[in-house]
């Protein structure tokens, strides 16, 4: 039964198909956790990257940008979490609610990292 539900709870966490499923090779449920935890923290630093480029850039020349960039990120990272919370709201006490909620963060740190990557990609 175990079995079954860690590759019902796989299924579930990567609807697009295997292709797209970066832990599709790990079977077993802590390993799978495991896993999406690792994908979120390299997600996380990839949307971090981005930032101190841009810091670098604007911290020196524009410290007015700077800092509504600074304040925009932490305003980003609330309304990410506070989204997160609705998203994964039904899941919430399940036991595969950990890979919905880094799931949840990594689709939107990817979209944060695409955004900041345009800001730097045209000044």
């Amino acid at each position: 039964m175990r079995t079954f539900a860690a590759l019902l709870l796989a299924a579930l966490a990567c609807p697009a198909g295997a292709a797209d499923d970066p832990c599709q090779h790990a079977a077993k449920d802590p390993q799978f956790t495991a896993c999406w935890r690792e994908q979120f923290k390299t997600s996380e630093a990839d949307v971090q990257q981005r930032l101190r480029v841009l810091a670098v850039r604007h911290r020196k020349d524009e410290p007015a940008l700077h800092r509504l960039m600074t304040d925009g990120q932490q305003k980003w990272l609330a309304w990410r979490e506070a989204s997160c919370r609705v998203d994964t709201f039904e899941s919430k006490g399940g036991s595969g609610f950990g890979v919905y909620w880094d799931r949840c963060r990594i689709k939107l740190n990817q979209a944060r990292a695409a955004e900041l990557q345009r800001m730097i990609d045209n000044p």
